[in-house]
């Protein structure tokens, strides 16, 4: 997302963009605790004149802390207990200059992206970013480039749409469905589940537990 910049240290004095943000990115924490961590998805899309497609996504709580464009001195999996439980130090915090702020306003709408009305970008880029695939809210105000890790794809990176529009989004798939496994259970008729889905979706119960197997 443009040119790269050194992290400097974050200033309560001076800066005020995470305290004048702070109760949407600890909601934005509280839904990843309680939907995403210990869960894999599967995004059931589909782009123009291809068949159906699947993006296989999982989150970690060490993945916050880079999607907002911030370093935690005390680590990144801390960073995310911390915001949780509101009890942050700001003298620990170092931060993008160029990015961290317009990160951290558009993290808000995080939970849109687990709903019919995201997008699937593939293979989008900007600036000098490029991912593979990406997945955006239904305006574009807010882009997650997603990298691959051990078959899954994990948030990389937060694109703020409405700072920057050097884009180059030209396949995108609309959202036929999305389908949840619980790691914490085992593999059954009740996980993995169809959390929503499109009129005419189909998928029988045998083929989603095969996809997450």
């Amino acid at each position: 997302m443009g040119k790269r910049q050194d992290y400097i240290k974050y200033d309560k004095k001076k800066n005020t963009f995470i305290q004048d943000n702070f109760s949407e990115l600890q909601d934005v924490g509280k839904f990843i605790k309680r939907d995403l961590l210990g869960k894999r998805y599967c995004f059931f899309y589909l782009e123009k004149g291809k068949p159906m497609a699947k993006l296989f996504f999982k989150m970690d709580k060490k993945n916050l802390q880079h999607l907002c464009g911030i370093k935690y001195e005390l680590g990144a999996a801390k960073f995310f207990d911390h915001l949780i439980k509101n009890t942050l130090a700001y003298d620990k915090i170092l931060y993008d200059p160029l990015w961290a702020e317009a990160k951290i306003k558009v993290l808000r709408y995080f939970p849109q992206l687990f709903t019919l009305e995201s997008i699937v970008y593939v293979g989008a880029s900007w600036n000098k970013l490029y991912c593979r695939d990406s997945l955006s809210t239904k305006k574009d105000c807010l882009i997650i480039a997603l990298t691959k890790e051990n078959g899954y794809l994990v948030p990389e990176s937060t694109h703020n749409t409405h700072w920057s529009r050097k884009n180059n989004f030209k396949r995108r798939g609309t959202i036929r469905a999305i389908a949840c496994c619980n790691n914490q259970k085992k593999i059954s008729n009740d996980n993995p589940v169809i959390l929503c889905k499109r009129s005419g979706f189909k998928f029988s119960a045998v083929q989603l537990k095969q996809l997450f197997q």
